[in-house]
């Protein structure tokens, strides 16, 4: 199976990809980037926790499929984006978001390994004075 993956500038949909693979086609988006982050971020934040969100989301087509990949980034305060934790892929036609079954508590999962991967080594406490 033939996929392209676009980065492409702000634009509000709805718009259309022309792709060609031996018969040119025109694919139609109706949920633009910013519409598809602000759903997964709605449903990270619910479902995964209030320190992620939805990161910068690709373009990506598959034949007549047209999708957002939207990365689920985790946060730490103090220090912003810590990194991804997983993707959801939103229709871009209709805005159905596609979650796997467990995606939930897999990006917990992954939240938490980041969370100790970037953890700062404790400091030796000094005896009090």
């Amino acid at each position: 199976m033939q996929t392209r993956t676009l980065q492409l500038e702000p634009r509000t949909a709805p718009f259309q990809v022309r792709v060609d693979w031996g018969t040119p086609q025109l694919l139609p988006v109706n949920i633009d980037a910013y519409t598809a982050r602000k759903r997964v971020t709605g449903w990270a934040m619910g479902e995964v926790g209030t320190s992620c969100g939805g990161g910068l989301p690709q373009l990506v087509v598959e034949r007549e499929q047209v999708y957002w990949r939207v990365p689920v980034v985790w946060t730490k305060l103090g220090v912003g984006e810590v990194g991804e934790i997983g993707a959801v892929n939103v229709d871009a036609q209709t805005g159905e978001m596609a979650i796997v079954a467990n995606a939930a508590e897999q990006m917990l999962s992954n939240a938490i390994a980041l969370t100790k991967a970037h953890a700062k080594p404790e400091s030796p406490s000094l005896p009090p004075a």
